[in-house]
């Protein structure tokens, strides 16, 4: 996440510091499986075929995997009615792109994810997640987030037969976990944006700005369907926590007073923090005036017509909608290819920040094919 884009007031010392590569978590939790990091940097070529790299730092995924081997087998997990579900085929793929700015010539993206198949060693569970990182120490709380979430999930024993309650339960101590980390959450904070596919359920929770959306067909036509809401301060039941916390909800002025950019959320009678939506994970300055970390859960029964989902940070959908979104996914699912997907929602995405913006915010997405073939 920009930083410009998401904090204007808060103090040079909060701009973005840490690593200069993109890490992600793609990993099948089950015997015998593997985890890998994906890395992405300016230098990355989107028209370029996707390429995994060598797993590096698999600590985190370790953990997840030996609680996983535990856990595999045992028939508590699933309620026997659905153990005779049919394992359903996904294809994935992902990209995540180096934003620029030109204050911030060694910019780092800030963006983290989570690709799990067969999450728990369940060949019906799969857990996806894009994290948008934001303020100084935005990159090192989304990779928290990244890390941790997995974990909470693998040691929640109600997770399988209580996903949405296990969720809330597990980002609430996400949340407790990360204003007690080492790093200076005051300014800083994450997006979250997580789907969990379950048998024939998708699960979808939403903290921040990040987006999913589904794509399917009715007739001859491809339609979006909504997984998550963007919460922005201006909604009326945002802002009215916000505001009922003591906080205010305006944009941006210019030295003239005149309003611009989008609606931002201030302490009453002071100019921070700033921030441009209504939940997130960390800001415990935002966190002071009603900016929540509880999750917005929607819940959707996969159909046959439903094909493909797409998660992203709100680099991919600044300019492009949800509409435009699974227009250019459609056209391209013939392909089986839901990296190439992925370059080419990013190329669009980029392509568009330039034409609008002197800075250009990271870029991650998530393509997900339902019922593919491999």
């Amino acid at each position: 996440m920009d930083s410009k884009k998401k904090n204007h007031n808060v103090p040079k010392s909060h701009i973005n510091a840490g690593p200069k590569k993109t890490e992600a978590l793609h990993s099948s939790v089950q015997s015998k499986s593997k985890a890998h990091n994906v890395v992405s940097d300016t230098k990355v070529k989107i028209a370029e075929p996707f390429i995994s790299k060598s797993p590096k730092n698999l600590s985190e995924a370790s953990k997840i995997q030996k609680s996983a081997n535990k856990r595999a087998n045992s028939s508590e997990l699933v309620p026997p009615e659905k153990h005779t579900q049919s394992r359903r085929k996904i294809k994935i793929g992902y990209l995540s792109k180096t934003g620029s700015s030109p204050d911030m010539p060694k910019k780092v993206n800030q963006d983290s994810m989570i690709v799990i198949e067969n999450f728990l060693g369940q060949p019906n569970c799969h857990l996806f997640g894009v994290f948008d990182g934001h303020g100084q120490y935005g990159k090192e709380i989304s990779s928290f987030i990244k890390d941790r979430l997995p974990i909470l999930f693998s040691n929640d024993n109600s997770f399988i037969q209580n996903p949405k309650q296990s969720i809330l339960n597990c980002v609430q101590q996400l949340q407790a976990d990360i204003l007690r980390s080492k790093f200076d959450t005051s300014f800083s904070g994450s997006t979250m944006v997580l789907v969990l596919m379950l048998n024939d359920m998708i699960i979808c929770a939403n903290v921040g700005d990040s987006r999913a959306v589904l794509g399917k067909v009715e007739g001859k036509k491809w339609v979006p369907v909504t997984l998550s809401r963007d919460h922005k301060p201006d909604l009326q039941d945002e802002r009215v926590r916000i505001q009922s916390h003591g906080g205010r909800v305006e944009p941006f002025t210019d030295d003239d007073g005149r309003p611009y950019g989008p609606p931002r959320v201030w302490i009453s009678n002071l100019d921070y923090p700033g921030i441009a939506m209504s939940r997130s994970l960390g800001d415990s300055v935002a966190a002071s005036i009603g900016v929540i970390s509880t999750p917005e859960i929607i819940e959707h029964q996969m159909q046959p017509c439903d094909k493909f989902i797409i998660l992203g940070s709100d680099g991919l959908f600044e300019f492009l909608s949800s509409n435009d979104i699974v227009r250019t996914t459609s056209t391209l699912t013939k392909t089986k290819d839901p990296d190439q997907i992925s370059h080419i929602l990013v190329r669009n995405a980029d392509e568009c920040w330039r034409k609008e913006e002197e800075s250009i915010d990271d870029i991650t997405c998530i393509c997900v094919f339902l019922d593919s073939d491999r």
